[in-house]
């Protein structure tokens, strides 16, 4: 063949369109184009030098082998630039592995095993096959020593860092018995064990083991038998032939508690008390060293600090009280791991009784101190009280109108009083300093509560206070902290009147039986319920002021209300009234406590004329107005009207306003003990001859009996006298110028406006309506009420003019 045609055919397709001569002629294919004869690739117009830009490396197998006998050990590889291939940072790896690596240069470190030393780190390179690597590791001839404790309480291995002469030194505290573990894969044909106070002392007197003598010694070394606190070096000496290689650490043996100070004894006691009957606590105590300084560990080298106190434990034992300690039965109170080793022990928590306390201190290895007599008292416990037996109880009424010393500043028991001489016990309060609050007795609501103001009398009041105490003695005999009203001491609101009509306390706390006069202040105390409680808990202590218990001890309930009724509102219509004409009358009041008793009461007053002597005299009651208007004598027409409401405790409030009255006719002639005549009727039922006022002087009766008194109209000297001009005739009650109802209606600051008696003397007392009886003679009169000593009988007529006929009527 032609070169030329040879040379085609290996670069492009040949075609031979036709034989003329040498010159054949040449096609390309295959996007190749003829230059020089020859068919070529053409250039690529958008080259791209990097179709793939992220090609997938070709790994090879790389195969780690262990020598020496190790099976696995931890492997790192890196790779040229020493960074650590990933997954190969000290990986465990076992003989054998193997592990795709990119082609490259890399390093394989074999790492530490136990018992070997460590193989030279090996270079191999990653080509275009398969490759491996051998990791030889050799075994090891000695390794450090080794040391274990034997199982049992009394053995321990502590190891902390100490500064030995400025420098950091890790040291070995043993307790009890440790022993020393060679390295079991030595290779050693020998291995002898050396207790020396020097590395160097390898002397045969030194030696407690041999391996190759049977009778070669022992590998447990008791620490006890060592000098405590001293170091003291393990040496282990490993043989291979003649040759050998040593290895030492340091151990210090300590097998000595620490030294625990003198503890302080505890006593709530005074010293006197103390000194008497010994150290007794109860509740909550601390129990604390008066020496720390004197707490240290032991054993104290002079280049080797110990262990170091861990703890200190305080322990209560019931079972010596001897001073002698003793842990069987003892009881744990209290654990401190840290300086001043103080710890707070609550003793409800142990039995009441005699106990020996003492504290024993730990070290770090477990070392427990001794216990000497200076770490040990006897301690006496008491949480229990004095035992209380029997019941009591107490009972109260209203003592009376008193002085509420709540409102009014004053009075209460600074007042003072006079009795009813009724042998009740009711006493009232007398004077300046009587108060304008409490001027009637209470009344039981319809519940059958009565609330007392001021004063209540207290019927009976009984305790039985027997008291015995187990423990620590009695502080004293039981007092007035036995029973308490409202939280405070029954006994110092308990008095009795002198004969100078003052109240006194009453001094202890004692019964009370009838018909002894004593009187409970309840001024001052909150307004509703309040409890007297005999508490057992405050009917003594002992001498560690734990309460008393036990007794039938039950609380009463005492009602009080020392405030009048508030917010009085009065209104009246028409506001003028002709004389012997009526108007509606009406008081309303709040009171939230015992409640508003009854209806209201109203009065009229003629201040500045000669109407009933110038006494304010009661109009009506039950809400009603069926008195007549008088006529009032002063010069404007006028006069004061006053509501009264009171409060089932008997304390009052009221209001004053006034009316215009106007005359409508002629006075009525004035009738006096000459021309005012009545009569009375006998216990028969028959009616005396008519006699003047003067004559019967006055009308009188046994105690307790009803009288009918006539007001006649006419008489034996009734001179120009018209009995068709008579309206009313009237029975009105007069109290003591001492009694309380002289103040009524005496507000809180205004003596003058609306205090019934401003003159407060007898001649102004006011008048409290009986009975009247419209055009009609006859009237019925009530039982006289307590304290209460005349009657007044009068007449209106027509006009509103009033004739006071008879008084100082007795009964």
């Amino acid at each position: 063949m032609n070169k030329n045609i040879a040379l085609l055919a290996l670069t492009g397709v040949l075609t031979l369109a036709s034989c003329g001569g040498n010159n054949p002629t040449v096609t390309c294919s295959n996007g190749q184009v003829l230059e020089n004869g020859v068919c070529v690739t053409p250039p690529n117009p958008n080259p791209n030098p990097n179709p793939n830009p992220n090609p997938t490396p070709v790994t090879q197998q790389l195969t780690i082998n262990l020598g020496g006998g190790v099976t696995s050990a931890p492997v790192t590889i890196k790779d040229a630039n020493g960074a650590v291939v990933s997954g190969y940072d000290s990986k465990t790896t076992t003989s054998g592995t193997t592990v795709a690596l990119p082609a490259g240069t890399y390093t394989v470190t074999g790492g530490a095993v136990s018992g070997f030393n460590a193989p030279a780190t090996q270079t191999v390179v990653v080509g275009s096959s398969a490759t491996s690597v051998t990791l030889n590791y050799t075994r090891a001839i000695a390794t450090d020593v080794t040391l274990t404790s034997p199982a049992g309480e009394g053995n321990r291995i502590l190891t902390l860092e100490q500064n030995i002469n400025g420098n950091t030194q890790v040291i070995t505290y043993v307790r009890g018995n440790v022993t020393v573990v060679p390295n079991p894969n030595s290779g050693a044909d020998r291995i002898e064990v050396f207790l020396s106070s020097t590395t160097a002392d390898l002397n045969a007197q030194n030696r407690i083991y041999d391996s190759r003598d049977p009778n070669g010694g022992s590998l447990t070394i008791n620490s006890a038998n060592l000098r405590q606190g001293e170091m003291q070096y393990v040496i282990v000496r490993y043989w291979t032939g003649t040759s050998n290689t040593t290895k030492s650490t340091i151990i210090v043996p300590d097998n000595l508690g620490p030294q625990v100070p003198d503890v302080i004894p505890v006593s709530k006691l005074s010293p006197q008390l103390t000194q008497q009957k010994g150290n007794w606590v109860n509740g909550s105590i601390k129990l604390a060293f008066q020496n720390l300084d004197t707490l240290r560990d032991n054993p104290t080298g002079t280049t080797v600090l110990p262990a170091g106190v861990e703890r200190v434990e305080w322990y209560a034992d019931p079972n010596a009280k001897d001073g002698v300690a003793s842990f069987d039965g003892a009881t744990l109170v209290g654990t401190a791991y840290n300086s001043p080793y103080e710890v707070n022990v609550d003793t409800t928590k142990l039995a009441d009784g005699d106990y020996d306390v003492f504290a024993v201190a730990y070290d770090q290895l477990g070392n427990r101190s001794i216990v000497r007599a200076q770490n040990l008292f006897v301690l006496n416990i008491d949480n229990t009280g004095p035992v209380v037996s029997g019941a009591s109880g107490i009972t109260v009424m209203d003592a009376g109108t008193g002085a509420v010393r709540d409102e009014a500043g004053q009075g209460g028991t600074d007042a003072t009083y006079t009795s009813r001489n009724d042998n009740t016990c009711m006493i009232d309060a007398l004077g300046a300093d009587a108060g304008d609050i409490d001027l009637y007795d209470s009344v039981a609501l319809p519940s059958g509560v009565q609330y007392i103001s001021g004063l209540a009398r207290v019927r009976t009041l009984n305790f039985s206070n027997g008291v015995t105490d187990a423990g620590v003695g009695l502080s004293g005999t039981p007092g007035g902290a036995f029973a308490t009203i409202d939280g405070q001491p029954l006994a110092e609101r308990l008095y009795v009147l002198n004969s100078a009509g003052r109240l006194v306390n009453r001094g202890a706390l004692r019964d009370v039986t009838e018909p002894e006069c004593v009187y409970l202040d309840v001024n001052g105390l909150d307004a509703g319920k309040v409890t007297v409680r005999f508490n057992n808990a405050n009917a003594t202590t002992d001498l560690l002021g734990n309460p008393s218990t036990g007794g039938a001890l039950n609380d009463v309930t005492i009602y009080v209300d020392n405030q009048r009724p508030s917010n009085l509102r009065f209104s009246k219509k028409p506001e003028t009234v002709a004389a012997n004409g009526q108007a509606t009358l009406e008081a309303r009041a709040d009171d939230s406590i015992s409640g508003q008793f009854g209806s209201a009461q109203f009065f009229a007053r003629d201040t500045n004329g000669t109407a009933f002597g110038g006494r304010a005299v009661q109009l009506a009651s039950a809400d009603q107005t069926n008195f007549r208007f008088f006529q009032p004598t002063n010069s404007n027409g006028k006069l004061d009207l006053l509501a009264v409401v009171r409060d089932y405790a008997g304390n009052v409030s009221s209001t004053r306003s006034s009316v215009n009255v106007t005359t409508v006719g002629p006075q009525l002639e004035t009738l006096n003990n000459d021309n005012f005549f009545v009569r009375r009727q006998q216990a028969n039922g028959q009616f005396l001859n008519f006699g003047n006022a003067t004559d019967e002087n006055p009308v009188r009766g046994p105690v307790g009996s009803v009288h009918s008194l006539d007001i006649i109209n006419f008489g034996r000297a009734a001179n120009q006298f018209n009995p068709s001009n008579v309206l009313q005739g009237a029975f009105h009650q007069e109290v003591l110028v001492s009694n309380p109802l002289n103040r009524i209606g005496r507000g809180t600051n205004d003596l003058d406006s609306d205090n019934l008696n401003v003159q407060f003397d007898q001649a102004h007392a006011p008048l409290f309506l009986v009975a009247a009886t419209e055009s009609a003679p006859y009237t019925s009169v009530k039982n006289l009420d307590a304290g209460l000593f005349a009657y007044h009988a009068s007449i209106i007529d027509k006009n509103g003019r009033v004739s006071e006929v008879a008084r100082n009527i007795q009964y």
